[in-house]
């Protein structure tokens, strides 16, 4: 069993460890009883990552030992197998092929938003340089456990799992921790969806 330091609801806090959080704010309970922190907080969870239902949700709560955003060790930094442009094209090939072509109006219309797409494209490639064709990464963004947008996770374990499936579901190329470098095993490693 181990203990992870997760960014999480008061109430959630208060449901699953309500003596930690008494012990943690008992000047301010004995003040006020019904005092709540406004926000949420980090609290340090039980986690047994053997009870985590997929391979990567258990790499993840055997490698994360925290989600607070100010902490270099809750970094996990993921890469998709696409760049920026890439990416920006997908997105234009959608916009644009919803279009409606019935006159001669309409494609000239069309024909001035490909133009000005373009343009915006070249202008944005200019100032930015080669960054643009690199693969695009960015930090994940760690819900926070007891929020709506974790509501599906009622346990720690839960809340790995359920963060494992919303990066797999990005199909990155790579996923990297931060701080240690790690990789989660080459047999959980997702190959993207859009190629090298």
């Amino acid at each position: 069993m181990n203990t992870v330091n997760l960014v999480a609801t008061v109430p959630t806090i208060k449901r699953l460890l309500p003596e930690q959080f008494a012990k943690r704010y008992a000047q301010h309970l004995v003040d006020s009883p019904e005092w709540t922190p406004n926000g949420p907080i980090s609290a340090d969870f039980p986690l047994d990552p053997s009870n985590c239902k997929t391979e990567f949700g258990r790499w993840l709560a055997e490698t994360i030992n925290t989600t607070r955003f100010d902490d270099d060790f809750s970094r996990l930094t993921v890469t998709l197998g696409v760049s920026e442009e890439d990416l920006h094209v997908r997105e234009a090939l959608e916009r644009f092929g919803a279009c409606r072509i019935r006159n001669a109006r309409d494609f000239e219309r069309f024909q001035t938003q490909v133009r000005t797409w373009l343009e915006s494209r070249e202008k944005n490639v200019r100032m930015i340089g080669d960054f643009c064709f690199h693969p695009r990464a960015w930090t994940f963004q760690w819900p926070v456990f007891g929020s709506a947008s974790a509501r599906e996770a009622a346990t720690p374990e839960e809340f790995f799992d359920m963060c494992a499936g919303h990066i797999r579901a990005l199909k990155p190329a790579k996923v990297l921790h931060y701080a240690t470098k790690a990789e989660p095993p080459s047999a959980l490693q997702v190959v993207s969806a859009f190629g090298a």
